[in-house]
């Protein structure tokens, strides 16, 4: 799980996503690559957001790690991003857990 202090200038948690999706589809890939493959694991936690001495976490459920994965390799196939090598970790995720269902 990835750690994000907010800086004081972000009005809210929800801007600070919005505005860098690379921190938040890179944190979604890898907390669910560590996890995907216990069968036994229901839920990872992405990321934990400290904004004005609070605290958030963002997890997700196991139900909901395919359309999380879709929409991190749909981000970081884009032009502009071109991560091709996170793109094949994130298929190869999908492919994995649509096998067990």
């Amino acid at each position: 799980m990835k750690e994000i202090i907010l800086p004081e200038k972000c009005e809210t948690m929800h801007d600070f996503l919005v505005q860098n999706k690379d921190v938040v589809f890179d944190a979604v890939l890898d907390s669910i690559e560590d996890q995907y493959w216990d069968k036994t694991v229901n839920t990872v936690n992405i990321l934990r957001i400290n904004s004005k001495n609070k605290d958030s976490t963002i997890a997700l459920k196991r139900k909901e790690w395919i359309k999380a994965l879709k929409s991190a390799e749909e981000y970081f196939s884009k032009p502009y991003i071109e991560a091709y090598e996170k793109c094949h970790r994130c298929l190869k995720i999908i492919k994995y857990l649509e096998g067990l269902d």
